[in-house]
């Protein structure tokens, strides 16, 4: 394993504090799939007023207080460690090495409600490259309408999937050890 392969599964596993990739693995599955609510799903629940909509920027703690079990609340902290373990790990292993269960979990995520666990899982999905997960990036790319982050790295996972661009002119498939950022 390359030295930046190592320090990216190390990066990973240190996310759960445990050493065994499978394990890891499933707790992210587990957490991915807390009080998981697909944008869809969220914006029904806001017409029939069954939720309450979150602003961008509002305050996240009397969000919390006045919308206890929301899938926008505290609990989306989980989904979102699990998406940023499973980014992380798209830098260690390869494709290989995740299962299709899995693979099919992050498929589902990636139309959560929160949309940096779209954002790090489209990433993750990117990188890896399975072919199961093209048509719903492309379905996310077209219709992503909360995030330019999350519609861009559709985008470039399509491409790069399609053989249009290279994962080194990519803004957001690079390598996670690399700044996401082009300076």
């Amino acid at each position: 394993m390359s030295d930046l392969r190592e320090i990216n599964l190390n990066n990973a596993l240190n996310h759960y504090n445990c050493s065994d990739v499978e394990q890891a693995i499933e707790i992210a599955v587990r957490n991915l799939q807390y009080r998981r609510m697909s944008v869809v799903e969220y914006e029904q629940a806001i017409q029939s007023a069954q939720l309450a909509r979150k602003q961008k920027h509002c305050d996240d703690a009397k969000f919390n207080r006045e919308n206890e079990g929301h899938p926008l609340g505290e609990s989306r902290r989980f989904r979102i460690e699990a998406a940023d373990f499973f980014w992380k790990l798209s830098g260690a292993v390869g494709p290989e090495s995740i299962p299709q269960n899995v693979v099919n979990e992050l498929i589902q995520s990636l139309f959560d409600c929160c949309a940096t666990v779209r954002h790090q899982l489209t990433r993750a999905l990117g990188r890896w490259q399975f072919s199961d997960a093209v048509s719903s990036l492309k379905e996310l790319a077209v219709n992503e309408s909360d995030s330019d982050w999350v519609r861009e790295a559709a985008n470039e996972a399509v491409n790069v999937h399609l053989g249009a661009l290279s994962f080194s002119d990519t803004r957001w498939l690079r390598d996670p050890s690399t700044p996401s950022h082009k300076f």
